[in-house]
């Protein structure tokens, strides 16, 4: 099938299939007073806004160590790390930062996420116990969204994966593999209109750089394809597709998706690479389109996470728990700098 074919054929049948559409209204009644962004033009947003919380601080999950890292003498006695282009790409916003360790105990780094203001997913690549601790992450968070508090959660590329298989009815099957997606920039073919989506609404017309220009950066062979939302009640209750891209054999992938019954995010690229990334051996564009529009997803997701208004327990508390407590290992890889624990 042509791209335009399957672009057209995924359009009308998302929206057509019955449980597929469980899109009771794009702002459900505990979002409607969600503050938006609004962009005046590049180089002229602001917000606008009725914020709760203006000392937003979001909970940022760690990832066991890479095989190289675990044979890195620097690396001895830790067991987890977080890319610091992560933690950069959030401050840039606003927000600070606590770590939650995946292989810690496990009601201590969810009880974090009563003073937390939202929780975030990164890319990377584990499994296993780190899986398990996502998902115990993942509920914790929907469990309090139930209870009518509003805790945003964002995931990037495996984070965008963790969220699918979550709430897939098969986590198993829910992610296809092979994409040659690896170290390239795609446009964003949306699914519906941008302005009629949470995450690119704001954005107003310049949304429409991501369909012109290729400044959506990709790392990743897996994804989820478009079509599992026509047969995956569980995934399509929980998220709405609103834009897929293809890779390079012409395979499509969902690019981004949103919830409309929770504040739950996710894409599949790395907006966080733009900035922080440096590394020669990679095609991260560094434009000053790319810079700015790839940063505005920390402002919305942060802007999201004002509007919770979790707090620690003193201001002891919270500055004996934020990230910068923790060592950097810098390293002349694509990683960067790394924060270990």
């Amino acid at each position: 099938m042509q791209k335009s074919s399957l672009f057209l054929a995924l359009s009308v049948s998302l929206v057509t299939l019955g449980f597929a559409q469980h899109t009771p209204e794009l702002y459900p009644s505990f979002l409607k007073d969600t503050p938006s962004l609004q962009y005046g033009g590049r180089g002229n947003y602001h917000f606008n806004t009725t914020s709760v919380n203006n000392r937003p601080i979001v909970g940022v999950l760690t990832q066991p160590l890479t095989g190289d890292f675990e044979k890195d003498p620097r690396f001895k006695g830790k067991t987890s790390y977080i890319m610091k282009s992560y933690i950069d790409h959030l401050e840039s916003a606003g927000a600070r930062t606590v770590p939650l360790i995946f292989d810690a105990n496990l009601e201590e780094q969810l009880s974090k996420i009563d003073s937390l203001n939202g929780v975030f997913y990164c890319g990377g690549g584990a499994g296993g116990k780190y899986d398990t601790f996502g998902k115990a992450v993942y509920n914790k968070a929907k469990k309090l969204n139930d209870q009518g508090e509003y805790l945003p959660v964002w995931g990037t590329c495996l984070g965008f994966e963790n969220l699918a298989m979550f709430a897939s009815d098969d986590e198993e099957t829910v992610l296809i593999g092979g994409l040659e997606a690896d170290d390239e920039n795609y446009v964003l073919h949306f699914l519906k209109e941008p302005s009629a989506t949470r995450i690119f609404a704001p954005l107003g017309d310049d949304a429409d750089i991501f369909k012109e220009k290729a400044i959506a950066y990709n790392h990743h062979s897996y994804g989820v394809s478009p079509n599992r939302f026509m047969s995956d009640r569980g995934l399509a209750e929980m998220f709405t597709p609103i834009a897929i891209s293809y890779d390079n054999k012409g395979t499509a992938f969902v690019a981004a998706m949103e919830s409309t019954k929770y504040p739950f995010f996710g894409v599949q690229f790395h907006p966080e690479k733009a900035q922080a990334i440096y590394y020669p051996n990679t095609k991260i564009d560094h434009s000053e389109d790319s810079l700015y529009y790839n940063r505005y997803f920390a402002d919305f997701f942060i802007n999201q996470c004002r509007m919770n208004d979790h707090k620690f327990n003193g201001y002891t508390n919270e500055a004996n728990a934020v990230t910068e407590n923790w060592e950097i290992v810098n390293t002349d890889g694509y990683y960067g700098a790394v924060y270990v624990f």
